[in-house]
């Protein structure tokens, strides 16, 4: 999956049009995004540049946890619940906290721990 590609498919998620798109800020994201998730696989460069398509959507999802991250507390994408009611003048929101972003996050991520690269380093052995 080309970045471009990527690119499209996370202004499909997250709903924005190509000519609204701030493209740059979404590449920021993916790149983020890729970087994150290239030091959790703990993969080596060559078996990055063969990146499954499965996996190359997992780095636009963890784009669009991270944009949506960011834009919560600017926009209505940060509510969790919203009730309002109309017998009496209340509005009540409520806000997803920083800990619900990171699970979401680490949920993603631990889902790819079976593509995870896992190494034992040398320890020195003495011999008696």
């Amino acid at each position: 999956m080309t970045q471009a590609e990527q690119l499209s498919r996370l202004e499909l998620i997250l709903g924005i049009s190509e000519e609204d798109a701030n493209t740059d800020l979404l590449t920021t994201y993916l790149e983020d995004a890729s970087d994150e998730m290239r030091l959790y696989l703990a993969w080596t460069e060559s078996e990055w540049e063969e990146l499954p398509d499965a996996l190359a959507r997992k780095i636009v999802q963890l784009a669009a946890i991270f944009y949506r991250q960011e834009t919560a507390e600017a926009q209505a994408s940060g509510l969790s619940k919203l009730t309002t009611t109309e017998e009496k003048l209340s509005q009540t929101a409520e806000y997803r906290a920083p800990e619900d972003w990171s699970a979401q996050q680490a949920k993603l991520l631990n889902s790819l721990a079976r593509y995870r690269r896992v190494g034992v380093r040398n320890a020195a052995v003495s011999e008696t």
